[in-house]
């Protein structure tokens, strides 16, 4: 399994280390995994353990400031080094840079994980330098894929119009720990949310749609807690809260919302992207309007939504039939 973005270190805290983490423990619950990624561990310290082989190269000495984009290439090139036996299949996270798509050469099945347009992300949320540069590796890093597992289906649009053949294109959601979350009071009426901060995420008005809704609030995630405790706080809650801003990315498939429907917490969320189908019977999604938010969160007040889980197994599991359907068989299935 390869990660090359220095920014998602393998034990972090946010939801793609989280993501990567689960895909990877999912794999090995199969066969052996190795896992090759540009950190382990940054400044915010180690949040998931996970107990596989890892490698994770020396930063390139690049002056940082003046080539950030030249130095995160050759960082990405350490990173895509593969050492030892030779693997039955490379399962990557798609990263600018990247230069796994090389070893598709050497006959070897690659998977490509596609969680967003990242330079579209990078120029949108970030800053780039050398935007044609960027833009030059993007379309690298895209090539040489059998399978490209795109999270939602805005995602999956997006790759087939970067001349991506269609019948390489599977659309395969987000999933969670399949972990029981033990059910405590915290409150009358809970209304929580689970997450980064990030100003489109609509964690800033968590506090206010809780105590308009007659209910109080509960943020998790910064900092960030453990997964037993994250299962635990979101089964606690009364209604759970996805309340994205109206200009949020539409081709996120958000973690969180598999994590409340894990545990029967329903789901109140505003209409973003495909959060439709992400929400399902158990919960409601609204427009953007507070309003409409508390309306729909007072409306669940003393009742459950069905769980369902969607786990990493499950995930794993349609990746790998997604690749046996391509005529690409793996002994380990």
């Amino acid at each position: 399994m390869v990660c090359a973005a220095p920014g998602i270190p393998v034990r972090g805290p946010s939801g793609s280390s989280a993501h990567f983490r689960g895909m990877a423990r999912a794999f090995a619950r199969r066969t052996s995994v190795r896992i090759v990624a540009a950190r382990l561990a940054d400044q915010r310290g180690e949040h998931g353990q996970i107990e596989l082989p890892m490698r994770a190269p020396r930063p390139p000495l690049f002056p940082t400031r003046r080539f950030p984009e030249r130095r995160e290439r050759a960082f990405a090139s350490r990173v895509a080094r593969i050492e030892g036996p030779v693997p039955e299949l490379i399962y990557e996270r798609w990263t600018l840079f990247s230069e796994a798509g090389r070893f598709a050469r050497r006959g070897l099945p690659r998977v490509l994980e596609v969680n967003a347009p990242l330079l579209e992300e990078r120029l949108r949320f970030e800053s780039v330098r050398d935007e044609g540069y960027t833009r030059k590796w993007q379309a690298r890093s895209l090539e040489g894929a059998d399978l490209y597992a795109c999270v939602s289906p805005w995602l999956a649009q997006w790759v087939e119009d970067q001349g991506v053949p269609h019948e390489r294109i599977e659309v395969v959601p987000n999933g969670t720990e399949a972990l029981m979350g033990e059910r405590t009071a915290r409150g009358d009426f809970v209304v929580g949310f689970v997450g980064s901060m990030k100003p489109w995420h609509g964690a800033d008005r968590v506090e206010r749609l809780a105590r308009q809704a007659g209910g109080e609030a509960l943020l998790v995630g910064d900092p960030p807690v453990g997964e037993q405790a994250v299962a635990d706080a979101i089964a606690s809650m009364d209604v759970a809260l996805a309340p994205y801003r109206a200009d949020a990315p539409a081709w996120f498939c958000p973690l969180k919302v598999a994590a409340y429907r894990a545990q029967g917490t329903p789901v109140v969320a505003t209409r973003v992207g495909a959060m439709e189908r992400w929400v399902g019977e158990g919960g409601t999604v609204v427009p953007d309007d507070d309003g409409l938010l508390v309306e729909a969160i007072r409306s669940w007040r003393g009742r459950r939504a069905r769980a369902s889980l969607r786990s990493w197994d499950d995930v794993a599991n349609e990746v790998l039939a997604a690749l046996a359907s391509r005529g690409c068989s793996l002994s380990f299935r």
